[in-house]
């Protein structure tokens, strides 16, 4: 597969390796895309659902999907009404190269007032221990440079664009 994914998560399941990702040029918190393999670095396949699920509530990945008594997860994000507003916990039904079926059980938030109650971007756990981010804005030079930088660099990349096209 030949495609640039956002919020990649990649796993064993089942003797097959799985990709996971939204696209930037599919809008990137709505649409999830999923590839599979039999070898990590060999060919990834498309799925025959792609992409596999359309919803702006859980799609776009946030963190690796993970076994839970016998059951696997997959963490996603609440981006309705911003992006990592939330945390979506996924039971993922079926996993198929041809069917791809899951459910939402929880939705986990960030209680208001807290140093980081703006959203929750990612829960992902390795070895034992579990990550998790929250949201938050804070005014720092570097922000403000960043944010007044965004509408040049977005002329520039049009630009960029136009120009590299003319053949």
């Amino acid at each position: 597969a030949n495609a640039s994914g956002i919020d990649t998560a990649i796993f064993k399941h089942n003797g097959a390796w799985w990709l996971f990702c939204t696209l930037m040029s599919e809008g990137a918190n709505y649409k999830l895309y999923a590839y599979h393999s039999s070898d990590l670095f060999g060919k990834w396949i498309k799925h025959a659902a792609n992409p596999v699920k359309i919803d702006v509530r859980s799609s776009r990945n946030a963190g690796t999907p993970f076994l839970y008594e016998n059951r696997l997860y997959r963490p996603s994000q609440d981006c309705a009404a911003s992006y990592g507003a939330a945390v979506v916990i996924n039971e993922i039904l079926t996993l198929t190269p041809e069917i791809f079926e899951e459910v939402v059980v929880k939705r986990l938030v960030i209680p208001n007032g807290g140093k980081h109650s703006l959203g929750i971007h990612t829960l992902s756990a390795v070895d034992g221990a579990t990550l998790v981010d929250g949201k938050r804005r804070q005014f720092t030079t570097r922000s403000l440079i960043y944010e007044m930088s965004r509408p040049y660099n977005k002329i520039r990349r049009t630009f960029r664009r136009a120009t590299s096209n003319r053949g």
